[in-house]
């Protein structure tokens, strides 16, 4: 994959110029084919559908700029087109991925702000730019855990919410969530039971 991105030849299908259609349209009109093999493949090149897009550019997080608008619609706009503000219009399946475009785009621009903050000061920058993914990870796992909360309660299904402990091994923090949560529930269960 990686020698096909190196490879530096214009992709097929592109026919900017017109050279492509041109030229075997000139064949047709000036010249007589050689025989009825020459004659369908010069009328096969006229007729052949040719994309006159030009080609794809690669943009980096710097060339580009993503953004929210009051309605929540993404729009992206390109440095070199500035006055030009391009709406994202994706449908429900594909627009987590636009959502994730701009949230790194966020976390890109967070850390040339960190470097303006905080200069050659790399132990602070880091700092800065983990608070800020803390913050936008928070915001998520409200957004994510309101969501379950409310698709839950419309098939009557109780769940349970506990926050992870901030200390210790991966395993550590996973077996504290397991027994936060499974005391959550005795005393869940216990409330309820004194209240009946």
């Amino acid at each position: 994959m990686e020698e096909k991105l190196q490879d530096n030849r214009l992709p097929h299908g592109r026919d900017i110029t017109g050279t492509t259609y041109l030229e075997p349209f000139d064949n047709l009109i000036n010249q007589v084919p050689q025989d009825n093999e020459e004659y369908e493949y010069w009328l096969a090149e006229v007729l052949g559908k040719i994309s006159h897009l030009p080609y794809p550019i690669d943009y980096l997080y710097d060339d580009l700029s993503l953004y929210k608008n009051d309605n929540s619609k993404i729009f992206v706009h390109f440095n070199a087109w500035s006055n030009y503000h391009f709406q994202i219009c994706s449908n429900k399946r594909h627009l987590h991925l636009f959502e994730g475009f701009l949230q790194g785009h966020k976390i890109f621009k967070e850390n040339e702000k960190a470097e303006e903050i905080y200069p050659g000061n790399k132990n602070d920058q880091q700092l800065y730019v983990k608070e800020y993914n803390r913050q936008i990870h928070n915001w998520s796992y409200k957004r994510l855990r309101d969501s379950i909360t409310s698709k839950t309660a419309e098939l009557r299904i109780s769940i349970e919410f506990e926050i992870p402990p901030n200390h210790g091994s991966l395993q550590e923090k996973a077996r504290d969530l397991i027994f936060f949560a499974y005391k959550s529930r005795i005393n869940t269960l216990m409330t309820y039971a004194l209240t009946k």
